[in-house]
């Protein structure tokens, strides 16, 4: 079941946020919050080069407990048959690490794009466990991602 809210700014400035879920078939409506995590101040690189690490890093000192931090590189390409393809790699971290390196041997199997950019992509995710009168355990999560196109060669 997902989570609605009543305030949809409310789920994307930090701090804690309400999950209010309408209920359903076999469970009412309940109500829980989730710690909305500040997005971490990520620079895309000014370009990916097959044969160079990326260093992803960011301000650890901002986070607490199960925040995680995730990058992803893809590109999209024409197959040989004409279809439209998507592949690329990703790296997951503890917010709380401060960053990661992406080894250059990932971007090793990934076609040249067709536009000759990738898609360097960066997400927050955070968990929260709740206990209401309607629930027994619940669990909210948030999620925030934010994608920019960087030259792949």
């Amino acid at each position: 079941m997902r989570c609605s809210t009543d305030s949809r700014p409310a789920l994307s400035l930090p701090g804690r946020g309400p999950c209010k879920p309408p209920g359903g078939d076999d469970i009412e409506a309940f109500e829980g919050s989730v710690e909305v995590p500040v997005f971490p101040a990520i620079a895309a690189p000014e370009r990916i080069r097959r044969d160079e690490d990326v260093q992803v890093s960011w301000n650890g000192l901002d986070y607490s407990g199960e925040q995680t931090v995730r990058v992803d590189i893809a590109v999209r390409y024409e197959d040989e048959e004409g279809r439209n393809q998507q592949r690329g790699v990703g790296c997951t971290a503890r917010a709380s690490a401060s960053g990661f390196r992406i080894d250059k041997s990932s971007f090793a199997n990934l076609p040249t794009p067709d536009s000759g950019m990738a898609e360097f992509t960066v997400s927050i995710d955070a968990e929260a466990s709740f206990d209401s009168p309607a629930l027994s355990h619940g669990t909210a999560s948030y999620r925030a991602a934010r994608t920019t196109l960087v030259p792949f060669e």
